[in-house]
């Protein structure tokens, strides 16, 4: 079993809602390949999760356009079942 995914910070940590395909880069640790994300609340579809490295994951999203703005909670997820959420780390915006 790996240790336990750690997230440190998201780049950016804020998008708008009704954009497609948004790159956000996770910096953290334990990140193994096979690593999904998941952010809180409706409306926020991950496209996509690449592991860059066992610090830094790139995500990719769309926001709808009915997104609720405000705080999200951000989870990393490894494939061991291993996971960490970050409480309030994204937050949608107008």
């Amino acid at each position: 079993m790996n240790a336990r995914p750690t997230i440190t910070s998201l780049n950016p940590s804020s998008r708008r809602h009704g954009t497609s395909n948004q790159t956000i880069v996770i910096a953290g640790t334990g990140f193994v390949s096979g690593a999904t994300v998941a952010f809180s609340g409706t409306g926020i579809t991950v496209n996509s999760v690449t592991r860059n490295s066992a610090t830094q994951l790139t995500v990719v999203i769309s926001l709808s356009s009915s997104a609720a703005t405000g705080l999200r909670n951000v989870t990393v997820t490894n494939p061991d079942a291993g996971f960490y959420t970050l409480s309030n780390g994204f937050t949608v915006s107008n």
